[in-house]
């Protein structure tokens, strides 16, 4: 039977937009695309065709609106892919990589995203 793990919308360490904020939905898209392909260069076999763990972006429900998360989609029969998508939700990234500051930073900046971490990490990148 199908099933899913949610993986998250950014690495563990870090803020990321919120619902109801100013461009939520443009900053969150970034945001997972960015943290997707960190997923994929940390466990390589979900970019492989025969890969029987497929990641996606699942919506969900909120009393401010629509949030966004990345979530691992597999057949709970199969024990090699609920073994492999328990890992990628259990062996989660911490922070982002140098290419997601890089694409995340004007980002950030054009949107005025305000919270202390950001305006640090917008200081320490800029």
């Amino acid at each position: 039977m199908k099933d899913f793990v949610i993986i998250g919308s950014c690495p563990y360490g870090e803020d990321c937009a919120q619902v109801g904020q100013l461009n939520y939905s443009e900053v969150t898209k970034v945001e997972i695309a960015e943290f997707k392909r960190m997923v994929i260069e940390k466990f390589p076999q979900l970019n492989r065709a025969d890969c029987k763990v497929k990641l996606t972006v699942k919506a969900n429900g909120h009393d401010f609106g629509t949030y966004h998360e990345l979530a691992a989609i597999f057949d709970d029969d199969d024990e090699d892919a609920s073994d492999l998508a328990y890992d990628v939700e259990s062996h989660g990234i911490e922070e982002w990589d140098e290419m997601a500051k890089d694409v995340l930073r004007p980002l950030y900046q054009s949107h005025g995203r305000a919270s202390k971490r950001e305006n640090d990490f917008i200081a320490d990148y800029v």
